[in-house]
């Protein structure tokens, strides 16, 4: 013969179950920690705050072959037996070259 379960004791089962589940969340909330600071000496492949805080240096280099060209001026071409031999940085090269320093911005 089946009987129908006792509703107080489907209620009291479920209260228990839910109870149980609530404590079980909030130990496991208050047992997460942070993850633990590490030095600016740290290696590069761990992430460092102190270094994140420091400011962003980029540098930017243009590299062009050939004189400048300047507004106003005139260059004289060098005959055939006066030109250096083509090498990076040494022959008429024009190199500008910009570093930029970005500091973080703070909340």
């Amino acid at each position: 013969m089946n009987t129908l379960p006792d509703v107080k004791t489907s209620a009291a089962t479920a209260l228990a179950a839910f109870v149980f589940l609530a404590a079980l969340a909030a130990v496991s909330v208050s047992l997460v920690q942070p993850p633990r600071a590490v030095p600016e000496t740290a290696p590069p492949a761990e992430f460092s705050s102190a270094r994140a805080d420091a400011p962003l240096r980029i540098a930017v280099e243009d590299l062009s072959y050939g004189l400048p060209e300047i507004p106003g001026q005139n260059f004289r071409v060098r005959a055939e037996d006066t030109m250096p031999v083509p090498s990076y940085r040494t022959s008429d090269t024009t190199v500008v070259r910009k570093t930029l320093s970005i500091e973080p911005q703070k909340p």
